[in-house]
């Protein structure tokens, strides 16, 4: 079993909550609804592909 410990504060922490904000985005951008696809802001599109 491994724990990964991330520190508050950290480039770990930040890291991860990217990760985290590019899984989310992604997953919607997956999903056939057409409607999602044309609300996207050019900052979510940016931030997907950084």
């Amino acid at each position: 079993m491994a724990y990964k410990m991330i520190c508050k504060d950290t480039i770990e922490e930040k890291i991860i909550k990217y990760q985290e904000t590019k899984k989310q985005l992604s997953d919607d951008i997956i999903q056939t609804d057409e409607s999602f696809v044309k609300n996207l802001s050019k900052e979510s599109i940016t931030d997907l592909f950084s």
